[in-house]
């Protein structure tokens, strides 16, 4: 989570599995801004590991 807000990302824990987290994307996200947005999150993923 650390390193996803580092990205500029919000993500939050999952209530019954710990090494999951849910992404809630606005219903008005554009393409671009998915794209952007999993760009982050790789990211953020390759930090991590």
């Amino acid at each position: 989570m650390e390193a996803a807000l580092k990205q500029g990302l919000i993500i939050d824990w999952y209530l019954f599995k710990p090494a999951t987290f849910r992404i809630a994307p606005p219903l008005t996200i554009t393409g671009d801004e998915i794209e952007l947005a999993c760009g982050k999150l790789l990211a953020a993923l390759k930090e991590a590991q």
